[in-house]
């Protein structure tokens, strides 16, 4: 299993299966065009390579462990991470986007020894 990222999408890549439902018939030649069409298409879920320049869109996610294609599946959204850290008053403060804290701050009631 390898982990690519393609218009801003990560896709898993599976070698040695198969999908069964493909969106069309419409043929692309390379992978990043193809994988550019998946990602602007909703139904879209993953692309197969089929041959020598050849991919085709899939809308379902159930291998087939008889393939003999590569098959990349789907995933998130890439993670953009922003990260800003600033001094105020001897503490050093640090804020990292899209990730955020939950739950409370609290003052400790013990006295630093």
């Amino acid at each position: 299993m390898e982990i690519i990222t393609s218009s801003s999408i990560y896709w898993i890549k599976k070698s040695g299966h198969t999908l069964t439902t493909r969106i069309s018939n419409k043929k692309y030649t390379d992978l990043t065009s193809s994988l550019s069409a998946c990602a602007s298409n909703a139904a879209c879920q993953a692309v197969v390579h089929e041959g020598s320049k050849e991919y085709y869109l899939y809308k379902d996610v159930k291998l087939s462990q008889k393939g003999t294609h590569n098959v990349f599946l789907r995933g998130g959204a890439k993670v953009v991470v922003i990260k800003m850290t600033m001094a105020s008053g001897g503490y050093t403060w640090t804020y990292q986007s899209p990730f955020k804290l939950s739950g409370k701050l609290e003052r400790s009631s013990e006295q630093p020894s």
